[in-house]
């Protein structure tokens, strides 16, 4: 399996560099100026210099590293703002040639330092690679995944279960891009590695059977994209020891996309369903811990004492598979306000835990208004109680909710 992508892994290149600099601002306009030109032909006698991205021969270098290069403008953009903009002063540590050590305690420590670095640049990548997944720019995602794989490579070798989790990235960024021939060559690869990994364990084959899944999903075989992920649902309520353990969320929130897009609404409803009282038992469960009081007939926000463990829960590609998965559902049950203030209820307690009142305040107006227009709406615990937790923050100023 080469660790490079399709020769040309943004499809549309166009509007997703412009959709992405969005977020982080101007980095693409800046790596399109910070560019230094390279002619092949000049390289030394047998150094051969290729591009990040497609492994094709090398035209740019970044002027900043001076150690990653690329074959156009295009790619060495698309590689700066999805995932080397954070990581080329890594990179350049790892990269640039190592002075002479003199003695064992020196190259122990050098050796100490690299894998240091390695293994801090696989869980920025990985972590990068997830989020940008979960937020639907697969074209970036493909980089970030790309140096997770050679760093994994690096640090456990070619043939370690390590790389499983890098691969299925890549394999779920191609789905995106409907690059299907290319998303079933990694996910062959991370199938192989688990067949001859004796270590394979049930959190690794809940990841391979979800994307799986997803694969068929997006292919709209939704017969085989539920079966696996019925499995992805079963591997990870094993391995985590319980069914209902948020992080088993994400396999049923996909199942509840397939029944939805396959028009099968009740099902589709009773994953969703699902999904909200998986969340909604384990908030409550941080508020009961945490002993949450708020004073009786106070219209200020209640403290979230419970964020500590809600950000120790979630990484930030956790938490933006959350925002995924309250926006789709908020979508979904957009006529059904049972349903509609649970979601909202959920969004409330999260974002205020994660820190951000304007949004808890936002949700939690919805909430009151449901409930104030129709009354009842949500009487059952863990509902009520949660509902009512949330009500005052309503009244508070966006600036002070959830404080």
């Amino acid at each position: 399996m080469t660790t490079t992508a399709a020769s040309n892994p943004n499809p549309n290149p166009s509007s997703k560099p412009a959709r992405r600099a969005s977020v982080f601002g101007s980095v693409a306009a800046t790596a399109a100026e910070a560019t230094t030109t390279i002619n092949p032909l000049a390289n030394p006698k047998g150094i051969k210099h290729e591009c990040e991205l497609c492994a094709r021969p090398a035209h740019f270098v970044c002027p900043d590293c001076r150690s990653t290069y690329y074959c156009d403008k295009e790619h060495q953009t698309l590689d700066r703002t999805a995932i080397h903009g954070k990581i080329c002063a890594i990179l350049k540590q790892l990269r640039s040639p190592v002075a002479f050590l003199g003695s064992e305690e020196e190259r122990k420590n050098k050796e100490r330092e690299i894998l240091d670095l390695r293994k801090s640049l696989l869980t920025v990548t990985r972590t990068d690679a997830q989020k940008l997944l979960f937020e639907g720019e697969f074209a970036y995602a493909i980089p970030a995944a790309l140096q997770a794989l050679r760093c994994a490579m690096a640090i456990y070798g070619h043939h370690s279960l390590e790389l499983v989790p890098c691969y299925l990235l890549l394999g779920e960024a191609s789905i995106g891009l409907r690059q299907y021939n290319q998303a079933e060559e990694y996910l062959a690869s991370a199938k192989w590695a688990l067949v001859k990994s004796p270590s394979s364990n049930l959190a690794v084959q809940a990841k391979l059977a979800r994307n799986f899944g997803l694969l068929y999903h997006s292919r709209h075989q939704s017969r085989d994209a539920a079966a696996y992920l019925a499995r992805a649902i079963f591997y990870a309520s094993q391995h985590l020891g319980d069914p209902d353990h948020i992080h088993v969320a994400g396999a049923y929130f996909q199942l509840g996309q397939v029944f939805a897009d396959d028009n099968k609404v009740p099902a589709a409803t009773a994953a969703f369903g699902r999904v909200l009282g998986m969340w909604a038992r384990w908030v409550r469960r941080l508020v009961a811990e945490a002993s949450a009081v708020t004073a009786e007939g106070s219209t200020a926000a209640p403290v979230v004492p419970w964020s500590e463990q809600v950000a120790n829960m979630l990484d930030a590609a956790q938490r933006a598979e959350c925002h995924v998965m309250l926006a789709r559902m908020a979508e979904f049950f957009a006529s059904v306000p049972r349903y509609l203030v649970q979601v909202h209820v959920v969004a409330a307690l999260v974002v205020a835990a994660l820190g951000d009142k304007a949004g808890a305040h936002h949700a939690a107006e919805q909430v009151v208004a449901l409930e104030d227009g129709r009354a009842g709406t949500v009487r059952a615990e863990p509902w009520a109680g949660l509902v009512d937790l949330v009500r005052p923050w309503a009244a508070s100023a966006g600036a002070g909710a959830a404080t």
